[in-house]
């Protein structure tokens, strides 16, 4: 196919299109071979599966700017510490470990020594077995159930990167499969290629797979952004209904698969996109699992393509395509959008790239919660410090007492508030403000995350700490219990995407009111280097030890470069 920036010659984009017949209805043969409908469902409706496949077969590393490179270096670590904490802090990573070795049939350990074997053979052999982070160098599972744990376990404690513009995890379905794509790709060791040096070319980059990652990361962005919040009104997650192609998007480009493979992997895929928001109901690991079972399905899907199995074009487009079916409005969806910018020359300009749009989450908590969990564990710093300072002076301590020592609380108690009032989107009320017993007094960790009662008292009277778990050690703490039942939440149309207000009043009458726009970690409020780090040395230091932590933050910060081989740094990861 003949391209120009990602979009086929032949398939040029216009998206001035004006009153179009509704899908369900029979249009005439369009006179013009150019399919140029931005909507979904039609005859001429823009080929935005098979646009994607080409810009995902043909973009190359070189495309990758440094400073997107480093950003998706950041959002690798941070994705490394949040799936390490999980093994500890996780209740559910046991019971999925346990049911997927049971899946699986062989033991980790067998698989593990035929790797063994595998590799000390004369030519290499093919035996495609991968590692789970975290779970020893002794251990391998199918890529496919390898995918299924890393994904999982990388969204067990909902503390993974967000994307706002499509509310969802883009990293935990494209890290996840970049890592079994490279340990097969790895073990298969296929023909190496000659370097213009003639020097031998290595079966796999670093470079090479930073670009897969970015890639993986752009394909659920992309499409999660169409799907819009109105996916979820239609009960999906778009975590996994879009990032099963974002999986697959990072291994054809690793795997190397055909244009042809690659749209054939997205129509298989479009039968296995899944995630329901049911759990919400009682606190269910299903949205732990649902990156994991992208991932473990975008796997078959890219092995049943190789093979030549033939998958349904117009996955995404199609009149019973993922568009079509998985949001509530897919009226508003605009293909011209989503494959306007594949390809484009960014000018070398980062921000371009939706993966930079990514955000690291400074709380273990749905991402709805943070701009209140934010201010309100500011609001309780600055009470402590007013607080302590007032009953210093009552006492004499800052006229020459005699230690300059100051006296009080450092945090207020229940009985210090008379009510709490949180403003949020009509959206963020149904996920996180509904104020249903189990969001109001919650007795496990997922409805404690999903709810912005609970955050909101703990931040208060416990403070908000980048990397601290230990909030969901208090969930019968009568403290919080007290407190939550002084906060309303309040619906205001105005309010969009994540951007939260709040009304405090004090007992004795004063009143305070706060409003953030945007919660740290987003490009316009951004998490500092030095956070990410804090952030990752808390999460992975009391899983694997302070040493082998800061190697393999050396390791990831060593990818773009060039200085860390791929290899090296799955082998740290075990």
């Amino acid at each position: 196919m003949s391209t120009s920036n990602g979009i086929s010659n032949d398939e040029r984009l216009t998206t001035n299109i004006t009153n179009p017949a509704a899908p369900d209805q029979v249009q005439a043969p369009s006179n013009t071979k150019k399919k140029t409908n931005p909507k979904p469902g039609y005859p001429d409706s823009i080929p935005a599966t098979s646009l994607l496949a080409d810009f995902i077969t043909t973009s190359k590393p070189t495309d990758l700017p440094a400073d997107v490179q480093e950003k998706v270096q950041e959002l690798l670590l941070d994705y490394i510490g949040v799936t390490l904490g999980a093994i500890q802090h996780a209740e559910s990573t046991g019971p999925i470990i346990e049911a997927v070795n049971k899946l699986q049939g062989i033991p980790p350990r067998a698989l593990a020594t035929a790797a063994s074997a595998s590799a000390n053979e004369e030519k290499g052999g093919n035996g495609a077995y991968c590692s789970v982070i975290g779970q020893g160098a002794e251990q391998r599972w199918l890529p496919q159930y390898a995918g299924l744990l890393n994904a999982a376990l990388g969204h067990s404690l909902d503390f993974d990167d967000t994307y706002a513009p499509g509310t969802l995890h883009a990293g935990v379905t494209a890290i996840p499969a970049a890592l079994l794509g490279a340990e097969v790709l790895l073990c298969q060791t296929p023909p190496r290629e000659e370097a213009t040096d003639g020097s031998p070319e290595p079966p796999l980059t670093p470079s090479a797979f930073l670009h897969a990652i970015a890639l993986g990361y752009e394909t659920t962005s992309l499409i999660g952004r169409e799907l819009g919040y109105a996916a979820y009104k239609r009960g999906f997650h778009n975590t996994s209904t879009a990032g099963i192609f974002g999986a697959i998007g990072t291994l054809a480009r690793l795997l190397r698969l055909s244009h042809a493979e690659t749209v054939a992997a997205f129509g298989l895929a479009g039968s296995r996109a899944a995630g329901s928001m049911q759990y919400l109901a009682n606190g269910a690991w299903n949205k732990r699992l649902h990156p994991g079972f992208a991932v473990h399905d975008a796997w078959m899907c890219v092995e049943m393509a190789r093979a030549g199995v033939v998958g349904a074009t117009g996955a995404l487009e199609g009149a019973s395509g993922v568009f079509r079916g998985y949001t509530a409005e897919p009226e508003r969806v605009d293909l011209g959008r989503l494959v306007g910018g594949l390809g484009m020359d960014r000018g070398g300009e980062g921000g371009e790239w939706e993966v930079c749009r990514s955000s690291l989450k400074p709380f273990p908590a749905c991402r709805m919660t943070h701009g209140f969990i934010e201010m309100i564990g500011r609001l309780g710093e600055e009470w402590g410090r007013t607080r302590r300072a007032d009953e210093a002076v009552s006492a004499g301590v800052l006229d020459g007492g005699d230690d300059g020592v100051a006296l009080g609380r450092e945090r207020p108690l229940p009985e210090d508030i008379e009510g709490i009032e949180l403003f949020m989107s009509p959206e963020n009320f149904i996920l996180i403000g509904d104020p249903t017993p189990n969001k109001r007094h919650p007795t496990n960790n997922i409805d404690a995350q999903f709810s912005a009662y609970f955050q909101v008292a703990h931040a208060l009277l416990y403070g908000a700490k980048t990397g601290d778990l230990a909030a969901y050690s208090r969930l019968d703490d009568p403290g919080i219990n007290v407190l939550t039942e002084k906060i309303v939440v309040r619906v205001d149309d105005g309010m969009k995407q994540f951007s939260a207000r709040m009304e405090i009043r004090w007992n004795g009458g004063e009143e305070v009111e706060r409003s953030q726009e945007f919660p740290l970690g987003e490009i316009e409020h951004p998490f500092t280097r030095e956070r990410v780090v804090e952030k990752f040395h808390a999460l992975a230091g009391p899983e694997v030890g302070e040493e082998r932590a800061r190697e393999i933050l050396r390791l990831v910060d060593g990818l773009a470069g060039g200085e860390t081989r791929v290899e090296d740094l799955i082998k740290s990861l075990r």
